[in-house]
């Protein structure tokens, strides 16, 4: 088939594809930064970089024959770490239709964050019109997900990621086939550990006779709140824990990971996990990163750690996707 991804990122829907035996003829890919596509063209040197969404004009995207569209349009202001301000334009003005959107553009209104790319994956929908289409963004409050569902004409589908790998990561799902949860794989953190992490114990803490340390790459003051909560976080029966007292810097940083990690972010490289193997609390590597998101080890090492951390932090998660592709093709369009 011929695929079309926007926000194609690393192009981890390609990875997809190919993990779930589906052969592709052409893919196109719409994306601006810079080390996404180097490491797309490092693991996919075929594909076709097309540029910026933005400025595709209807009489190319017809040209390109394409039977599925894919994407994972920017969730930053539609998430609870993020603005929540929604969709919206310069102002605050918020955009609910693929109409007021376009006469915007028009009048080229500026317009807040990224999340109102969203028109852009309906628009360039609207004007293919492929057999598949399949699009993923965050679990967001419910006046948002009725835009996108009226927008759409599909009701989106809430999946968690721990369902098949150690993340905690709730996406809707929204797709003109049905989409069923994944089957449960029982998965651990310290099934993805990396063993060559250089971490440095920059403190010790004994509990019930065992001695843990704590990653001198933690913040002080996160280093402080898991030394005074180690007893609560380690008897912690939750997914992770969240330790509450001193807390001051930020919404993820104060989760350990026991089981699940906590949602990766893109800007963030912050989220601490508890590696067993050497009893020590610690951050996750960029590999612990690509095996949280289902990649192919070192799949993005063809870039800078920091930039490894933002494409995990923006990416799918590939084991959700394979799942989804072959939904599409033993499933039933709506």
């Amino acid at each position: 088939m011929n695929v079309f991804s926007l926000f194609d990122g690393g192009s981890l829907a390609q990875l997809a594809l190919q993990k779930a035996n589906i052969v592709v003829n052409n893919y196109y890919a719409s994306e601006i930064d810079i080390s996404a596509i180097t490491v797309t063209q490092r693991n996919f040197k075929n594909t076709v970089q097309v540029g910026d969404m933005t400025n595709l004009t209807k009489k190319y995207l017809k040209t390109l024959n394409i039977d599925l569209l894919v994407g994972g349009s920017s969730c930053i202001d539609l998430s609870s770490i993020g603005l929540t301000k929604g969709l919206v334009s310069e102002g605050s003005v918020e955009i609910t239709s693929l109409k007021q959107y376009k006469k915007l553009k028009k009048k080229k209104f500026k317009f807040e964050g990224e999340s109102y790319l969203f028109w852009e994956y309906v628009n360039i929908l609207k004007i293919l019109k492929p057999k598949y289409w399949v699009l993923e963004n965050v679990k967001m409050p419910l006046k948002w997900l009725k835009v996108f569902e009226d927008a759409l004409g599909v009701k989106g589908v809430l999946i968690n990621s721990n369902l098949v790998i150690p993340q905690n990561r709730e996406r809707y799902y929204f797709a003109n086939f049905k989409i069923k949860q994944p089957i449960f794989i029982d998965s651990n953190i310290q099934d993805i550990l990396d063993t060559n992490h250089n971490e440095v114990i920059a403190t010790k803490v004994l509990h019930n006779g065992i001695e843990y340390g704590i990653g001198a790459s933690i913040k002080p003051q996160i280093r402080t709140n898991i030394k005074n909560n180690i007893n609560s976080i380690l008897i912690c029966k939750k997914d992770f824990h969240t330790m509450r007292k001193g807390v001051n810097s930020g919404w993820a940083d104060n989760k350990v990971g026991l089981k699940y990690t906590p949602t990766l972010r893109a800007k963030n490289n912050a989220t601490q996990i508890l590696d067993v193997t050497n009893n020590i609390f610690r951050r996750v590597t960029p590999l612990e990163r690509e095996r949280l998101q289902g990649y192919t080890d070192n799949y993005t090492n063809s870039v800078s750690a920091t930039q490894r951390v933002k494409i995990t932090g923006n990416s799918f998660t590939v084991p959700i996707f394979i799942h989804i592709f072959k939904s599409m093709l033993k499933g039933k369009l709506k």
